[in-house]
């Protein structure tokens, strides 16, 4: 989060020095997966390699031939989510948060966190 908030920070500069008018929206993306029931518990509660935000560590992998960093998955509790994210600084350095959900559980298992991930939205904004 704070090498993706620097490089927003970059960005913005950049803009501003270019002359462009207004203000570039900048987005970023997270896995975020909140625990809301047995069933989410007990699929993902012991998936996560704790780190001291609460989540599992970035890691470093290869998407289309080409080496990238990947953010940490989040990972946990609707109140413990919204604390770990707000201490992410590209998080709050963004315009928005896109959410990455596992797509491969399917509609229905993923809806039931739709809810969570409203609050938690809700709860960044303010």
């Amino acid at each position: 989060g704070v090498v993706q908030s620097r490089q927003i920070e970059i960005f913005r500069d950049a803009w501003r020095d270019a002359g462009h008018a207004g203000e570039p929206r900048v987005s970023v993306s997270r896995s975020i997966m909140p625990l809301v029931d047995d069933e989410t518990r007990a699929m993902f509660a012991g998936m996560v390699e704790k780190d001291k935000f609460g989540g599992n560590k970035g890691t470093i992998g290869q998407i289309d031939n080409t080496v990238g960093t990947f953010g940490k998955t989040y990972i946990g509790e609707v109140d413990r989510l919204i604390e770990d994210l707000r201490r992410d600084d590209a998080v709050m350095s963004a315009d928005t948060l896109l959410v990455t959900i596992p797509n491969q559980l399917g509609a229905e298992f993923n809806a039931r966190s739709f809810p969570a991930l409203a609050h938690i939205r809700d709860a960044l904004d303010g």
